[in-house]
């Protein structure tokens, strides 16, 4: 729980609640995939600091987050989103990654079914674990995704990507202002990313230039990774891979880039089954 206790010296978080840092509260199977990059800060004496709301969504919040050790003063930026309670409104009911979990007891199915405050907080936690689980095996795949630091309960915590200003985030790709040269490299990487995750066997499901962020430190990242589809096993999954394929092309043909989408989308496929 946040903790009453104001940071007086950093105009930053000056104000701001803070907890001790929720790392050494969670196993390994809940941090990222090793090795743990320097900038993640491991001590247990590191405060966590919240900075303040970046985005605000129907179903989860996302908020800005300083780790700092208190001995040492290292610190780091981080994305912290939580999943917010309430009802259950994504389309996610409806398309299904093929990994549904299946829970022990006959009881959490039926308060699922049912819609209940535990079956929201139940559902709600599965889609926290299962995005974390995707980020976790996209990273490693080297799909340009955040780097997925931790998991607790509903709060996943990510590396911060950020605009110029290190405070700020990064514009979404719909947003963002990119040379005629970025342009065509962003869709390089973005295509690459796509084709990874296809040959894992999965599509995004929900992807376009507004989950996709750029990041001039990184280039563009793709966030929000709840709704990924098992093309495989969904028997929607071929419509929902082409669906992220068309929103994809559509946004750098926006930009003023040559792309066949049908080229793409085949070009998926064939990864499918590789």
């Amino acid at each position: 729980m946040w903790q009453g206790v104001k940071n007086m010296d950093d105009p930053y978080v000056l104000g701001e609640f803070e907890r001790w840092s929720t790392w050494p509260q969670v196993s390994d199977a809940c941090r990222g995939p090793q090795p743990w990059p320097e900038w993640v800060i491991q001590d247990d004496d590191a405060l966590d600091c919240e900075l303040g709301l970046v985005r605000g969504g129907k179903e989860e919040d996302v908020f800005l987050i300083r780790r700092i050790t208190a001995s040492s003063g290292r610190s780091c930026l981080l994305a912290a989103k939580r999943y917010r309670p309430g009802n259950v409104t994504s389309a996610r009911n409806v398309v299904f990654n093929g990994r549904d979990r299946v829970f022990q007891h006959g009881r959490d199915q039926r308060a699922i079914s049912r819609k209940s405050k535990y079956g929201q907080f139940l559902m709600k936690t599965e889609w926290a674990d299962s995005e974390f689980r995707f980020l976790c095996e996209f990273w490693k795949a080297g799909v340009a995704v955040p780097y997925p630091v931790q998991i607790n309960g509903q709060e996943i915590l990510s590396e911060w990507i950020h605009g110029e200003d290190p405070m700020s985030a990064a514009p979404r790709l719909v947003d963002a202002q990119l040379s005629r040269v970025e342009v065509a490299d962003c869709f390089d990487v973005v295509r690459e990313s796509v084709l990874s995750m296809a040959r894992l066997g999965y599509a995004h499901g929900d992807l376009s230039a507004y989950n996709i962020l750029y990041s001039q430190s990184r280039g563009p990242v793709i966030i929000d990774c709840p709704q990924v589809v098992d093309v495989v096993l969904n028997p929607l999954g071929m419509e929902v891979l082409r669906r992220d394929c068309i929103n994809v092309s559509q946004a750098f043909i926006s930009k003023g880039l040559d792309v066949d989408q049908e080229v793409f989308f085949a070009d998926c496929v064939a990864s499918v089954f590789s």
